[in-house]
């Protein structure tokens, strides 16, 4: 509990709760927003701040449908001033988004998912609510709470594919993480709207299409759901609506040559559909991964030359597919900078540092992507021996990660900044990138070390 905040924090909180519990509401609203300006990103304290509200002023009776409240002005409000605000009205939904979206860009998603939860009882039927809940579940990889969210969404809209697309991508990345494999596109990941790429057109092209099944179709009641979706799809295999619904079962069942089988000739029924294909590429990257992780892990116990030759073989498949599933996702998707930086990823890790760098050098153009490509750019360079070109790098990543509100790749880069100004015994530089990471964490990994022998040297 409270384990970013100091003794004297953590005793303001208890004199907080001390309050609550005697009725003092006011009173303790106070502190616990004093204790929260401290530590934004405490989950807890922004719960209790909201349950301390919620006991003194009750949540209103709405009539079923009523929309909610209109939205605040736009106004750049300090954290302090919002939670003044909102202390007036706990059960304003804008004023509640709002601080959610204001903890979600500085990374921190604990506390966005508690004002999205106070949010959700004032409104629980505003399916926008879930979609932002799983996006911050998705960053925290708590998926089964995420793929809950997106299945309240889905059960209310059940013609909007969406749904069935996002809760696809999480089992997948929930697969992957199950596996110990590194992620794809992390779901949920963007801090800020995105521009509509083909993800979006697909989904507004199935939902002009009909219905699954003709007027009155009703599937068996006897059957599973996959059993229902798998006769949907016997009987309607140009839909790709429904393999977007059965894939997620699929892999949650561990039944991954099944999904891929059924994929594969979706590709063909479905004419090549974009979603059909986008999920049999995420599949087969996945089983692949999965069988490259088996091999790495057979060869500890058994390193011969055949376990050897069979892991090196299945690394250049996982290769080659990865690179050109993003090859010809860039191709669909010219404008779309995070498939450029998804796949330089995909080329530095087959071991293409020069191509790698050609696209996150492109990547930066989007500032939602500026961030993580330089970051990305700057290990390259290092790993390629341009180490104060790599320093370069590390630096423009921090500004436009900061710009971004992407938090951890903000730390991440300023360590590294850090970390190659040591190595190039630039120790004021060092000392200078150190000391902004400890404002933001003052533990991230060895960084309080590397300050101290930064200051060391630099006097």
């Amino acid at each position: 509990m409270m384990q970013k905040s100091s003794s004297s924090l953590e005793g303001r909180f208890h004199e907080a709760a001390a309050l609550a519990e005697a009725g003092r509401h006011d009173q303790a609203h106070a502190v616990f927003a004093q204790c929260l300006v401290a530590d934004p990103g405490n989950g807890e304290v922004a719960a209790a701040l909201l349950a301390n509200l919620a006991a003194r002023t009750p949540r209103p009776s709405l009539p079923p449908g009523s929309p909610p409240p209109a939205a605040p002005p736009e106004a750049p409000l300090s954290l302090a001033d919002r939670l003044a605000r909102l202390a007036a009205d706990p059960w304003n939904v804008p004023a509640l988004v709002s601080l959610a979206a204001a903890a979600a860009s500085e990374g921190h998603d604990e506390a966005a998912l508690a004002y999205l939860a106070q949010a959700q009882q004032a409104a629980p039927e505003d399916s926008e609510l879930d979609r932002l809940r799983a996006a911050a579940l998705a960053r925290l990889r708590r998926y089964d709470e995420a793929l809950a969210a997106w299945r309240r969404v889905e059960a209310r809209q059940p013609d909007t594919p969406e749904a069935a697309q996002a809760m696809a991508r999480l089992v997948i990345a929930k697969s992957r993480d199950k596996a110990g494999l590194p992620g794809l596109v992390a779901p949920g990941s963007p801090r800020r709207p995105r521009r509509a790429t083909s993800g979006s057109k697909i989904a507004v092209e199935i939902a002009r299409r009909l219905p699954i099944g003709p007027p009155g179709y009703v599937p068996d009641p006897r059957l599973t759901p996959i059993q229902r979706l798998e006769v949907a799809i016997r009987e309607f295999p140009a839909r790709p609506e429904l393999y977007a619904q059965i894939v997620p079962l699929y892999l949650e069942a561990g039944r991954d040559y099944d999904a891929e089988k059924l994929l594969t000739k979706g590709k063909e029924a479905t004419d090549g559909d974009p979603l059909v294909q986008e999920l049999w590429e995420d599949v087969m990257m996945l089983r692949l991964e999965k069988k490259l992780a088996s091999a790495q892990q057979r060869i500890q116990t058994e390193n011969t030359p055949q376990t050897q030759a069979e892991l090196a073989d299945l690394r250049q498949a996982r290769d080659r597919l990865a690179t050109e599933t993003f090859v010809n996702r860039c191709k669909r998707e010219p404008e779309n900078f995070e498939l450029r930086y998804q796949l330089g990823l995909r080329l530095r890790q087959a071991g293409k540092l020069r191509e790698a760098c050609a696209r996150f050098t492109e990547a930066l153009a989007d500032a939602e992507q500026a961030g993580p490509a330089a970051y990305a750019l700057g290990i390259c360079l290092v790993e390629a021996k341009e180490v104060p070109e790599a320093l370069k790098h590390f630096r423009l990543a921090a500004e436009a990660a900061a710009r971004a509100g992407q938090f951890e790749v903000q730390k991440e880069s300023l360590y590294q900044a850090g970390v190659v100004a040591l190595r190039l015994k630039l120790f004021k530089l060092a000392r200078r990138y150190l000391a902004e990471l400890a404002k933001l964490d003052p533990n991230h990994r060895d960084a309080p070390a590397l300050l101290q022998t930064a200051e060391r040297h630099a006097t």
